[in-house]
């Protein structure tokens, strides 16, 4: 689900992330006030494995979201929500993809609710990154997900056999079932202030995999991602 703002006018917007569907801050001043005390958690919400295709890795995907759920019991306004690289485990091969929000500010947090922040983790295109790791926290109101989590450069199968089927989007939740496919490469319009539903089908071998992974990445400099849901 996805809620667009102009960052010129420093508006909250939205995003959506498939594995997930998302929302994204733009254009948020990161002085704004927070009352961090009133965060009662921080939770990993998105798998540590992130690579480049095994075949080619010069090619491919190597922009990988992560991110965490953030949850308040009395409420939050313009939160930020820091990323942190552990230095006692640099990689030169695993960051943050350039000019990506950090700390990423949440415009609000309903008393008893949570917000999801997403960070893009970019993965540099060379073979001596694979089997390589990157520990990493993200930080909110004095809490944080576990220092020794980690990132770990996996070699992604990318035959036939793993393929995006197609791509819906829809300004309600129902629109969906009817929207029409967007085809690969194809593009969409999205007006600054609305909220959309975006839906992506994809299919892999009978056999299986012990992990998977379908997303869509959007900028957090100008999407948030408001919440994601995921069928098997």
């Amino acid at each position: 689900m996805i809620q667009i703002s102009n960052p010129k006018n420093n508006s909250p917007n939205s995003a959506l992330r498939i594995l997930l569907a998302l929302g994204i801050l733009a254009g948020m001043s990161l002085a704004l006030p927070a009352t961090g005390e009133a965060v009662t958690s921080i939770t990993p919400i998105t798998w540590n494995i992130v690579g480049l295709d095994s075949n080619t890795p010069a090619f491919g995907p190597n922009r990988f979201p992560v991110g965490a759920r953030v949850c308040s019991a009395t409420g939050e306004t313009n939160l930020p929500v820091t990323f942190t690289w552990d230095p006692a485990t640099p990689n030169p091969f695993i960051d943050l993809r350039l000019g990506s929000a950090n700390p990423i500010v949440i415009p609000s947090i309903s008393p008893g609710g949570c917000a999801d922040a997403y960070f893009e983790v970019e993965v540099q295109k060379t073979s001596a990154a694979f089997d390589t790791t990157r520990r990493y926290r993200i930080s909110a109101g004095g809490l944080s997900t576990p220092a020794a989590r980690e990132l770990y450069v996996e070699r992604l199968v990318s035959q036939s056999r793993n393929s995006i089927d197609g791509m819906t989007m829809s300004t309600s939740l129902a629109g969906l079932s009817t929207a029409p496919n967007i085809p690969n490469g194809g593009s969409i319009d999205l007006l600054v202030g609305n909220t959309y539903y975006i839906r992506m089908f994809s299919h892999t071998a009978t056999q299986g995999y012990e992990q998977l992974e379908s997303f869509v990445n959007f900028p957090n400099t100008i999407f948030q991602v408001l919440s994601v849901e995921t069928t098997y």
